[in-house]
Order: C-alpha cells, then sequence, then structure tokens
C-alpha cells in the first residue's frame, strides 16, 4: 500500500481521531491532528503509517 492509495470522505474529517472502518479488515485510521503529533514525535517512519486522500 502507498499514500493516497485510501481515500476517505470528508465527514471522516469531523470524526474522532482514531477510528476502524468494518470493511477494512485491520486498518486504523487517524484525524491528521493526530498524524501531524506523531510525525512531530519522530514517529513518521513508523512502518504501515500512510495518509489518505479526502473526496
Amino acid at each position: 500500500m502507498s499514500t493516497n492509495f485510501i481515500a476517505v470522505s470528508r465527514a471522516a474529517l469531523q470524526g474522532p481521531d482514531v477510528w476502524l472502518d468494518d470493511g477494512l479488515f485491520k486498518s486504523l485510521f487517524m484525524s491528521r491532528r493526530l498524524g501531524d503529533a506523531l510525525e512531530a514525535a519522530g514517529l513518521k517512519e513508523t512502518p504501515f503509517l500512510y495518509k489518505a486522500r479526502v473526496v
């Protein structure tokens, strides 16, 4: 998988900082705010952490 491989709706921008999607087994989603905080903490290179595009 790579960055922008998954797309989420704009409604995801209004939800919680972390959520699961029943349609994507073992997929954990997080808000940009949380992703940015992880990156600031030096965790940007964490395996399996990708950005999704908003449609």
